[in-house]
């Protein structure tokens, strides 16, 4: 099967993920990480010891959500066969703080603009990102 693990790289796998888990276990998103992995592996082992089929272990183990471990499939075999286990943990697209993504200058100007906006056209934030996109309102330096 494309997307299970061969008998013989199930148990190395196994002892791989293990090990990784416990030196990552301060990650912020260590137990949905262990979640998914101890599911596909279950599911592996079980797809191996009663040879039910793949979409009855798939309802049992990722509550019947075929992407999720169709995409968490690939992630770990992708990961094992690198030998770099670190593919596994989530990447986030958002930043962690605000407040740093900007300087503070660029927060300044915004909040100027914002103001001297808010107080000729009473509009709110919205209205002056519409505006400032199509070019209504001029910012000046």
């Amino acid at each position: 099967m494309k997307y299970i693990i061969s008998q013989v790289d199930l148990a190395d796998l196994k002892a791989k993920a293990q090990s990784w888990l416990s030196a990552n276990c301060r990650n912020p998103y260590y137990y949905k990480t262990k979640k998914r992995i101890t599911a596909y592996l279950n599911l592996c082992t079980y797809f191996y010891i009663e040879e039910i089929t793949l979409t009855k272990l798939i309802k049992k183990y990722f509550k019947n959500a075929t992407k999720t471990f169709y995409r968490w499939a690939q992630k770990i075999m992708t990961a094992y066969y690198y030998d770099n286990l670190d593919l596994l943990l989530f990447k986030t697209k958002k930043p962690q703080n605000l407040n740093y993504q900007y300087g503070l200058n660029s927060r300044k100007k915004v909040c100027d603009l914002y103001f001297d906006y808010k107080n000729i056209k009473a509009g709110g934030m919205w209205s002056l990102f519409n505006n400032l996109k199509i070019g209504f309102h001029d910012v000046k330096n």
